[in-house]
């Protein structure tokens, strides 16, 4: 039988930084697996969600800064 490839997902990890007005500096995000059957609802506003997640962490509903996420934290 011949090898075939098999998609089964993704590894999506968005590259943010936080912006105090003076400098920016990395927030660290962990990756976040996306199972190839859920790509197509993550394209379709799940990635939006996601950012939307992230920045609350970062910024706080406020608009007051935050701690930022812990380590390890998943956008979604």
């Amino acid at each position: 039988m011949p090898t075939r490839m098999r998609l089964v997902g993704w590894n999506v990890q968005p590259v943010v930084m936080a912006d105090d007005g003076d400098e920016l500096v990395a927030v660290p995000v962990t990756s976040h697996f996306i199972a190839a059957s859920d790509w197509e609802q993550f394209k379709q506003g799940g990635d939006a969600e996601a950012l939307e997640t992230l920045r609350t962490q970062i910024e706080g509903t406020d608009g007051e800064p935050t701690a930022g996420p812990e380590p390890g934290t998943s956008p979604r």
